[in-house]
């Protein structure tokens, strides 16, 4: 990729424009020292416009901070801010969340909060008692069996000869 713009200010923040021979357009973030061989993209397409505008909407992103209200399975009350720059988990005043991570919204009954903490308890509870009797009672089928067909087969004793009757 050829470098074509080196310093081109998109939403005050510094950007390197690259372009290569098919056509296609990518806007990264100015680098950090000269060392680095790109900085991260943010924008892209198949036209300088397409590219410069995907990266001004990237750039606005990040400048929002909403206010997301939820309760975690522990019952906590927490805030949701925004995401990660770099790892994209969820940044709460509870610390970051994983974007798998169970959350009810803030109008749940504590009740029922509270009933699905038992039963998380119990879940738990219930996983733990089912991992101990496999431990306890389980065994490996495939070395099972071949050690009941190494007994049925009768063994020769092949180092000695034996005398023909």
């Amino acid at each position: 990729m050829a470098i074509v713009d080196k310093k081109r200010s998109i939403n005050n923040v510094e950007c390197e424009i690259h372009a290569d021979v098919s056509g296609n357009w990518q806007v990264y973030e100015k680098r950090e020292n000269e060392d680095d061989s790109l900085g991260r993209p943010i924008g892209r397409g198949d036209t300088l416009d397409k590219a410069v505008s995907a990266a001004r909407i990237e750039l606005n992103k990040r400048k929002v901070r909403v206010s997301v209200p939820f309760f975690n399975l522990k019952g906590e009350r927490g805030v949701a801010h925004g995401f990660h720059a770099r790892n994209r988990t969820i940044l709460t005043d509870l610390g970051q969340f994983d974007t798998r991570t169970t959350v009810f919204t803030p109008d749940i009954p504590i009740g029922d909060l509270n009933k699905i903490t038992e039963l998380e308890r119990k879940i738990n509870e219930m996983s733990r008692q089912k991992r101990d009797l496999i431990g306890k009672y389980s065994m490996n089928l495939d070395n099972a069996v071949r050690d009941a067909i190494e007994a049925a087969v009768p063994k020769f004793d092949t180092g000695k000869t034996r005398k023909r009757l």
